[in-house]
């Protein structure tokens, strides 16, 4: 046997040319999947907020004491007697706002206690309020007959975290309005 023979059958590991082929090779399915997976996970995130919004508006909506609460002052609106459209977590909770603790009645707990929701931990945060898959509080609002024929309507303002009220959100996930 001749040395080149001996060389050729005591070679191991791979050359630099097929090393690189390999990683060329890995970088093509990732390019392809990352931007896949992204997206699946953009559109998962959207339809658990609106199956969020839509649940909790439809437990707001079967419980008798939505509309007010009577405190020792003005009567409240129920799960925002701190009016600042985020609907309420426990006053009990150290994070509550003052606003809150100072205007919750004996007994109240916010509304994921109140109502007994059975939300995953990831929907609700350390104060108990719920919030949406972005980790936002969701919101909660009032008028007559104004949301999809009811009276509450409870919103998150989706992925770019913009105010329903500005122009340019056009990607809020509300409970009166079903977007494709």
């Amino acid at each position: 046997m001749c040395t080149e023979d001996l060389m050729l059958l005591t070679r191991k590991g791979f050359t630099l040319i097929e090393l690189l082929m390999v990683l060329g090779i890995v970088a093509a399915i990732t390019s392809i999947a990352v931007p896949a997976y992204s997206a699946h996970r953009d559109r998962s995130r959207i339809q658990d907020a609106q199956v969020l919004v839509t649940a909790l508006a439809g437990a707001i909506a079967g419980d008798g004491r939505t509309v007010f609460i009577c405190t020792d002052g003005p009567m409240r609106r129920a799960w925002d007697l701190d009016e600042d459209e985020i609907i309420d977590g426990d006053p009990a909770h150290s994070s509550a706002s003052a606003a809150l603790k100072a205007r919750a009645p004996q007994g109240y707990a916010g509304l994921v206690n109140d109502l007994d929701l059975n939300l995953r931990a990831q929907q609700v945060d350390a104060g108990r309020r719920p919030v949406d898959p972005w980790g936002r509080p969701l919101h909660i609002r009032w008028q007559r007959n104004a949301f999809g024929g009811g009276d509450v309507g409870v919103f998150s303002l989706g992925p770019d975290g913009k105010s329903i009220d500005a122009p340019t959100a056009v990607d809020d996930i509300t409970s009166w309005e079903i977007k494709p």
